[in-house]
């Protein structure tokens, strides 16, 4: 797999692999070579957002649920 080298200093982001599976987002990829210098995705430090509390929040709101 060939490395993308992406602008403005950004650097590869973490991948989250969370306990159970989740419901598909409806989105489309951001492409970083499209990234304007100021974009808010350049300039957040995600770790500041990094909570487990959080992501069990989001686990309960968005985990795709078994039909019983």
């Amino acid at each position: 797999m060939p490395v993308i080298k992406l602008p403005y200093g950004l650097e590869a982001k973490k991948t989250y692999k969370p306990e159970a599976a989740m419901k598909r987002i409806n989105w489309s990829k951001i492409v970083p070579q499209e990234m304007a210098e100021n974009c808010f995705w350049i300039k957040v430090k995600e770790e500041k957002f990094e909570n487990q509390d959080l992501f069990a929040q989001l686990s309960l709101s968005f985990s795709s649920r078994t039909k019983v």
